[in-house]
């Protein structure tokens, strides 16, 4: 928690905002005050500190797309929405428990709908893995997040000989290239969100041209909602004390990301503070 302790007179009221800012994401709160009083602030995001039980599991995949080729093994996790370690858990695939996995981490090969649940947790969304026969595919992350660097790539069966590959969102082409080639977005916004594939041609595709993959569809998540500022008291008295939080809350499959708050009166900045800290500051 970042305290911080002043005194102002000026109209209580509040309200939030969320940008990105490098090595984490950034909440603002801002405000103004009406009477003469010490003001505290404080920052939280629940479930870096706080319980979280029976919230779902949350489950990995490694690498993280869901598309396979036929003879490839995926990696599974269950992990709890805090991160903690556990090594049991129990597994679930097509509607039924599978009774020989016990174990956080499972390794599969076969297509179909997966769910995990660990002692603490209840069970996890479900997560669909193909495992393709075409030649070519296209892989994506299963989660994608404002702000996260996503890699698109295009792979096939036999990538030796190939001439070029093309991208494409929503039909219209995003980019060429002339040899084995990933395409990368940078920093995710809803604007990249579509259906995307891609088409290779090469001499090992000479008998039919032209290959197309799969089709995925993209849509970024948004990581977390506007803060929301709130008083322990909203008719404080001269010289009482309030507090004012700044609250969000992160998505459970990225409970390890850190975030930046920032305090505001009348647009001028008051102070920051970041989600996780090893020892909270005193600012007067």
């Amino acid at each position: 928690m970042l305290t911080m302790k002043w005194r102002s007179v000026h109209q209580l009221l509040g309200w939030g905002n969320q940008e990105n800012t490098e090595g984490g994401r950034r909440c603002e709160c801002a405000f103004v005050l009406s009477v003469d009083l010490s003001l505290s602030l404080s920052f939280a995001v629940p479930g870096t500190g706080e319980s979280y039980a029976q919230s779902k599991a949350v489950l990995l995949f490694h690498p993280p797309w869901t598309t396979i080729f036929q003879g490839e093994v995926m990696t599974m996790t269950c992990r709890e929405v805090t991160f903690s370690e556990t090594k049991r858990a129990l597994w679930m695939f097509k509607g039924n428990w599978i009774s020989n996995y016990y174990l956080n981490t499972i390794q599969v090969t076969t297509a179909g709908e997966y769910q995990c649940q660990t002692r603490t947790s209840s069970l996890s969304d479900p997560v669909n893995l193909v495992v393709s026969s075409d030649w070519l595919i296209l892989q994506v992350p299963h989660s994608i997040f404002e702000g996260d660097r996503v890699i698109l790539s295009c792979r096939g069966r036999k990538e030796e000989n190939v001439d070029e590959i093309i991208y494409y969102k929503d039909g219209k082409k995003l980019h060429t290239f002339t040899r084995n080639s990933s395409f990368v977005i940078t920093k995710a916004v809803s604007d990249n969100n579509g259906f995307y594939t891609c088409t290779t041609s090469g001499k090992s595709y000479a008998s039919s041209g032209t290959r197309t993959s799969n089709l995925v569809r993209i849509e970024v998540q948004e990581l977390f909602p506007h803060p929301v500022l709130t008083a322990s008291s909203y008719q404080p008295v001269k010289g009482s004390s309030v507090t004012l939080t700044c609250e969000t809350q992160l998505s459970p499959q990225r409970p390890d990301a850190q975030l930046q708050f920032h305090f505001f009166r009348d647009g001028r900045a008051l102070g920051s503070g970041w989600s996780r800290l090893t020892e909270a500051p005193d600012l007067h």
